[in-house]
């Protein structure tokens, strides 16, 4: 049955916990995962009380999008606003910081899934945002309530990409003395009780995704006796996160048993927490050309062929460094024409 897909113009939310990743290489997987759940429940709330709609969290992030440019901005407003009341008097490692990036337009909507230009241009400015604020679009800036939102222009940003066009980004002023801003934090008044079934819909939804991001990182946790110390922050990065975003629906067990599709994923997983991405590409591929290929597996796929090429510049940058070594060595040796020459063979 072909998945129903409805055109609308909405505003995107992506938000990220800054240093996620670092903090996964000094703390426990009890102690991440708390992390995530307290995350969670500071900032579900906020979601529902500006009619926000949780599309999925990717582990450390949700996507959420919105009818209303300035429900988001002000949304986001109130997220940065909670954390830094509940980061005082914390410990640094024990403190949330989150980014969060804004963005409007037109997108396709699936019943589990957000596309479009609108959504890649939200993801993208997410890595130009810095901790703690709240960065947005021209877009957005144009559509939303100015009176309502504290904002200044923040600069002019350009995504990676070869057809890549300028991005103007605008961020949230957010000054404890100004009066708009002021009104926003002291006015807002989230109530769990009165929306608690709205809590509860959202809440499914990235209890759904937390599980599947707590797989991925029991494979991880079981490779690790395996893994010497820099292979594991390169598969903490590439496999654990990149598999939240990516895996969805990647192994999930049901009373019939798991299908075929849902075995060579998870063979397809076991192969990248063992740091074979290269294998589990061939895999997938060899599934796909027999049996199709579903959104899961192109999914997975493009995973696998993402970490494959991510080893591949590591080992490059490694095979570069000695090169570069011998070739310094060899001049400190009076050997210039050696040292050159062995430049133009290594090409």
């Amino acid at each position: 049955m072909s998945t129903k897909r409805i055109q609308r113009n909405l505003t995107i939310m992506f938000t990220d916990i800054s240093g996620f990743t670092r903090h996964t290489e000094k703390i426990s997987r009890d102690q991440l995962m708390n992390r995530l759940e307290t995350h969670n429940k500071l900032l579900m709330p906020i979601v529902a009380h500006f009619e926000g709609k949780v599309i999925k969290t990717i582990g450390d992030s949700f996507l959420i999008t919105f009818e209303s440019p300035t429900n988001a901005v002000q949304c986001g407003t109130y997220m940065q606003y909670t954390l830094r009341k509940y980061n005082q008097g914390l410990s640094e490692q024990d403190q949330i910081h989150i980014k969060v990036s804004i963005n409007s337009g037109d997108v396709t909507l699936t019943d589990t899934d957000v596309f479009g230009d609108a959504v890649n241009v939200a993801a993208k400015i997410e890595k130009a945002t810095n901790p703690d604020e709240i960065y947005f679009t021209e877009t957005v800036f144009l559509a939303m309530n100015k009176a309502e939102v504290p904002n200044a222009f923040v600069k002019t940003f350009r995504p990676r990409g070869e057809n890549s066009q300028e991005i103007k980004l605008y961020k949230v002023v957010q000054d404890p003395a100004d009066e708009v801003y002021k009104r926003i934090v002291e006015e807002t008044r989230i109530d769990p009780d009165k929306m608690k079934t709205r809590i509860i819909e959202l809440s499914a939804t990235a209890e759904k995704e937390y599980t599947r991001y707590h797989e991925a990182l029991e494979a991880l946790m079981e490779a690790q006796g395996k893994s010497s110390k820099t292979t594991m922050i390169v598969m903490a990065a590439g496999v654990v996160l990149l598999c939240a975003v990516l895996l969805i629906g990647f192994f999930i067990l049901r009373d019939s048993g798991p299908t075929p599709e849902q075995v060579v994923l998870a063979d397809a997983r076991t192969l990248m927490a063992n740091g074979k991405p290269g294998e589990a590409r061939r895999t997938l591929e060899v599934f796909i050309r027999e049996h199709g290929e579903s959104a899961d597996l192109k999914d997975a796929l493009e995973l696998a062929t993402l970490r494959e090429k991510q080893d591949a510049g590591q080992q490059a940058a490694r095979e570069f460094d000695e090169l570069e070594k011998e070739i310094v060595r060899l001049v400190a040796q009076g050997k210039p024409d050696v040292a050159r020459d062995r430049l133009k063979a290594a090409g």
